[in-house]
C-alpha cells in the first residue's frame, strides 16, 4: 500500500490518482526520486574531488537503483573510474552514456580520449616469432661485444658509487632539498577526457571540506546541474575561489547564461559560511581543439561582494574568456 502525499490516505498500488482528492500520485513519486538522484550524484561528484572512489561507486549505484537509464550517473562512473586509471572500466560506462544519450558531445569526446591513451596488450597481441622472422643467436663476435659493453657498465656503476660514498663521509646526515617547482596555484579537479585530480581530502581542512559539500549538494545548485569542481578557501581575507561548469550551457554558452551561473553559486558561498566577504567564480567551459576533442578552458572569472542584507551580489573584474561572444 502507498499514500497520498497530499490527504494522506492509503492507495492502491495499481493507482495513479486519489479517489479522495484527485491528486496525482506519480508525480510526487517522480519529483522525489529526481531529487534523490540529483542529490547521490552531487555526493558521488564530491566524493570523486576527495579521492573516496569506493564511496562515490556506491553513492552512483544507489542512484541507478533508483533511476536506472540516467546518463549523468553513468558519465560521472566514467568519471570516476577514469580518475582511478581503470581506463577499460571507464570506457564501458561512458559508452553507457552515449547509448542513453547519443547527442551528449562530451561523453563521446570522453571515450574518444580513453580509446586513444588505452595502452597496447603487446604480450597477448603479438604473436610469437618463429622460423625465418625471429631473431638469430648471437656470433661469437656479438658475445664478445656484449661482454665487453657489460664490463664497461659495471666500471662506471662501481666509479658513481664511490663518489656518492665519499660525498656522504664528507658531509655525513646532510641531504640536498630539491627546489619546489613551479606549479600553479589552480589545484582544481580538471574537467574533460584528460582529468587529473590533485584535490587530498587528508589535507583539506574541515571547514573548506564542509564547503565544497555545502556548495555541492545545495538545491539551488543541483537544480541548475550545476557541477562545483572545487572550492578554496582563504581566511586570512575571508576570500572563496569556486570552480564551476553547466553542461547546459556547454553547446550553445552565452554572457548570460554563464553569469547566472556564477551568481547562483556566488549567493549559496554567502550563505554557507558567515565570515566570507568575497567569491570568486570560475566558470570553465569544454571548448574543441584542433583536433576536434574537448578541452576545458575559462569561459569566465569574476569577484562577488557580500552584498547587503535582501540584495543580490554584484559582479565585479569580470574577465570573458575569447569563446564567449554572445
Amino acid at each position: 500500500m502507498k499514500s497520498c502525499k497530499s490527504c494522506n490516505c492509503q492507495l492502491e498500488e495499481q493507482l495513479t490518482a486519489c479517489p479522495t482528492c484527485g491528486d496525482m500520485v506519480l508525480r510526487h513519486e517522480s519529483s522525489e526520486r529526481h531529487a534523490r538522484v540529483r542529490q547521490l550524484l552531487a555526493e558521488a561528484n564530491l566524493l570523486r574531488i576527495q579521492r573516496d572512489f569506493k564511496a562515490a561507486v556506491d553513492r552512483c549505484a544507489d542512484a541507478i537503483d533508483i533511476d536506472p537509464d540516467n546518463p549523468e550517473v553513468h558519465s560521472l562512473l566514467g568519471d570516476i573510474y577514469s580518475a582511478q586509471g581503470n581506463l577499460r572500466e571507464a570506457a564501458k560506462w561512458y559508452e553507457t552514456a552515449i547509448e542513453l544519450r547519443p547527442d551528449c558531445a562530451i561523453d563521446l569526446n570522453k571515450l574518444r580520449d580513453l580509446q586513444g591513451r588505452f595502452s597496447p596488450d603487446v604480450a597477448d597481441a603479438s604473436p610469437e616469432i618463429t622460423g625465418s622472422c625471429a631473431q638469430p643467436e648471437l656470433s661469437g663476435v656479438g658475445d664478445q661485444k656484449l661482454k665487453v659493453f657489460v664490463l664497461a657498465c659495471v666500471v662506471l656503476m662501481t666509479i658513481l658509487l664511490a663518489m656518492g660514498f665519499g660525498s656522504w663521509v664528507s658531509n655525513p646526515g646532510v641531504a640536498e632539498i630539491p627546489a619546489p617547482s613551479e606549479t600553479s596555484d589552480d589545484n582544481t579537479q580538471k574537467i574533460g577526457p584528460s582529468t587529473s585530480v590533485s584535490t587530498n581530502a587528508s589535507v583539506r581542512p574541515v571547514r573548506e571540506q564542509d564547503l565544497v559539500f555545502s556548495l555541492a549538494t545545495h538545491p539551488n545548485i543541483s537544480a541548475e546541474k550545476i557541477v562545483v569542481e572545487d572550492a578554496r578557501l582563504d581566511p586570512r581575507n575571508g576570500s572563496v575561489v569556486v570552480t564551476l561548469w553547466d553542461p547546459d550551457i556547454n553547446t550553445e554558452p552565452t554572457k548570460s547564461t554563464i553569469m547566472a551561473d556564477a551568481e547562483i553559486v556566488a549567493r549559496v558561498a554567502f550563505d554557507s559560511v558567515a565570515g566570507v566577504k568575497r567569491v570568486t567564480a570560475r566558470v570553465i567551459l569544454q571548448v574543441k581543439d584542433s583536433l576536434g576533442v574537448d578541452r576545458p578552458q575559462f569561459a569566465l572569472v569574476c569577484d562577488f561582494y557580500r552584498p547587503s542584507p535582501g540584495k543580490s551580489p554584484s559582479p565585479n573584474a569580470i574577465w570573458w574568456g575569447s569563446k564567449v561572444t554572445k
